[in-house]
């Protein structure tokens, strides 16, 4: 929960700013893209001038939310000076230096005022100050409460991005982050006319081939450990050549193991271009994966986490198998 005097003076931040630059994470999912979008409205409702620069570029399942073009791919000889010369930088959806790429690093090398907007284990002091409820569903919703203090007008793409946001990270309403308030939050955006069922196809059922040759890759390279109650695959760059496939295109595949009947916790190894290994942590709610991944500099929530490792497939592993074993002794 969010103490009042944070609150107070978020929003004194916002309304005293006229340059606001935005950022979220590394390889983006559609609660950072939407709370980018959603803030940027808000601050577009006062007047505000708005840039928003991500280290990696938006997926294109979320390109419908795009729609002032504002999202940029980070580029330091560019960016950097819009970036010294702000007033406030809005980091959303990440606590994590490491995970902010190459604009953390140029924050780092700034000292513009910011603000963090968070729903994770706190990592980092990325941010002068800290708004973080772990106890929401996901960041969009702590925007959403952003919205209704700032008596911003909550329409169009704005609700849209905060739809998104709690669509996608509660994985449509059947993760163990799915709470009453997340509920109440998409029922008051379908009442604004939020279109649901094309938000969903958007997100959900516009897969490219590349994507369902993926899968189909990594259902052929699915493994057990301890009597089937952990299951693990590989993406390998040679993999998304095969297939023609994108990296992002690798969201929500650690999901597809959950269904298995005995599994309880899955990881997905995804070899990155830079020659980091991308593990992503899942549970069924009744182990918890954040110390697994904090043990490895990553973070996230209880029953879904990650880290990036420096390393091969082969050195990493069976590093990781072994301390995922070890949540079941």
């Amino acid at each position: 929960m969010i103490e009042e005097h944070v609150w107070q003076e978020l929003t004194d931040r916002l309304e005293k700013a006229e340059r606001i630059v935005i950022t979220t994470h590394v390889n983006p999912d559609g609660d950072a893209i939407g709370s980018e979008v959603a803030v940027s409205e808000i601050l577009a409702q006062k007047g505000k001038q708005v840039h928003i620069f991500n280290h990696s570029p938006t997926p294109k399942l979320y390109d419908f939310l795009n729609v002032r073009g504002w999202i940029e791919h980070f580029d330091a000889d560019r960016h950097e000076p819009i970036i010294q010369e702000a007033d406030l930088v809005i980091i959303l959806d990440i606590s994590d230096w490491a995970r902010l790429g190459d604009v953390g690093k140029a924050l780092q090398r700034s000292d513009v005022y910011r603000v963090c907007i968070d729903h994770h284990i706190v990592s980092d002091q990325v941010a002068h100050l800290m708004a973080i409820d772990r106890g929401a569903s996901c960041t969009g919703e702590i925007v959403f409460d952003l919205a209704k203090r700032t008596g911003a007008r909550v329409s169009g793409t704005l609700a849209e991005a905060l739809y998104t946001c709690v669509l996608t990270d509660t994985g449509s309403f059947r993760f163990t982050n799915t709470t009453p308030k997340a509920h109440r939050m998409a029922a008051e955006l379908i009442e604004k006319g939020v279109p649901f069922l094309e938000i969903y196809e958007r997100v959900y059922e516009q897969n490219s081939p590349g994507r369902i040759c993926l899968l189909a890759e990594a259902i052929r390279d699915l493994h057990f450990e301890n009597g089937g109650k952990i299951a693990w695959f590989r993406v390998t760059q040679k993999m998304l050549k095969r297939c023609n496939a994108s990296y992002w295109e690798t969201e929500n595949l650690p999901e597809m193991p959950r269904s298995i009947q005995g599994v309880e916790v899955t990881i997905m190894f995804a070899e990155t271009a830079e020659g980091f290994v991308k593990i992503s942590l899942r549970s069924k709610g009744r182990v918890s994966v954040h110390d697994l991944a904090n043990k490895f500099g990553g973070g996230g929530h209880p029953y879904a986490a990650g880290a990036r490792l420096q390393g091969t497939l082969d050195e990493v592993v069976p590093v990781i198998l072994n301390e995922a074993k070890a949540l079941f002794r």
